[in-house]
């Protein structure tokens, strides 16, 4: 809802305010989105329908963005209807939301005892220290992953002056580059990652995926010399986030088993949140 504002607003904090609400609440929505996939779908079905739901939406990352490169080239204040645009159109899926059904355990139970603002803070930060006491091998995979991803995070903040001061992008080609090639590359991946979870450990797969991001810096370097290692690098990402995808949110449902998996899917959040708080300051 803050997106609707953006046209009327100049102040950077509030466009951080909104950046901040959206990834707060969209994260905090990856445990019931994973439970609700593991109580409703049997076996491999969870992994495949949830593969082939990110694989259309990055399939529509990759077309809008021509138009949107375009808008930028032509009004660079264009963004600011760009936003309300999009946010309007993220509104609509709730109403399919809304219908999703829920088998009888899901639904929420009513506690007689009375929590208190702090009991709410304390208390997820409390289960997931013991979850990951617990799980040895849980907290091994959060290490492993949590070191994966800090290398691709921790360039973030070098990349804008990279784009536009040494490579001298456009708004269009950075589009095409961004999320048409790591769309397709993402959407092309996509059956092969979902076959190969259902018959890999989820360590070694995770292992395949961060051999991948480690190649990725290394495209965009060779960029320098030709533009065509940018676009084949965000191939490899798509690729790459294919694969991470898939493990960062089927770890929970898979380490679970039998149990429910919004703890261990509450963990992941937690750590990859943790994450974003050091890696981003130190690049």
């Amino acid at each position: 809802l803050p997106f609707f504002l953006f046209p009327w607003v100049s102040n950077p904090w509030f466009f951080i305010f909104a950046f901040g609400l959206n990834m707060a609440l969209y994260r905090g929505a990856q445990p019931a989105w994973m439970e609700i996939l593991k109580v409703n779908l049997p076996g491999v079905a969870k992994e495949k329908t949830f593969a082939f739901g990110s694989a259309l939406g990055y399939i529509g990352d990759a077309i809008i963005p021509f138009v949107i490169g375009m808008a930028l080239d032509g009004y660079e204040q264009g963004w600011r209807y760009i936003f309300p645009i999009t946010a309007f159109i993220s509104l609509l899926p709730l109403v399919f939301q809304w219908h999703i059904p829920l088998k009888e355990g899901l639904a929420p139970k009513a506690n007689p005892a009375k929590s208190s603002l702090k009991d709410h803070v304390v208390s997820p930060w409390k289960s997931t220290f013991q979850l990951i006491k617990k799980r040895k091998d849980f907290a091994y995979f959060q290490i492993g992953f949590i070191l994966g991803g800090s290398g691709l995070i921790i360039m973030q903040p070098a990349l804008p002056a990279f784009f536009f001061d040494n490579l001298k992008l456009s708004y269009t080609e950075l589009a095409v580059a961004l999320t048409f090639c790591k769309g397709i590359g993402f959407a092309l991946s996509t059956p092969f990652w979902t076959r190969f979870i259902g018959r890999e450990d989820i360590f070694r797969f995770t292992s395949h995926v961060i051999a991948i991001a480690a190649l990725f810096p290394f495209f965009l370097l060779f960029a320098k010399f030709n533009l065509i290692w940018l676009y084949v690098g965000y191939i490899g990402y798509g690729i790459m986030q294919a694969g991470s995808n898939l493990s960062w949110n089927m770890s929970g449902p898979i380490f679970s088993k039998d149990e429910d998996s919004s703890l261990f899917t509450t963990v992941n959040v937690v750590t990859v949140g943790l994450r974003g708080l050091v890696a981003p300051a130190l690049g």
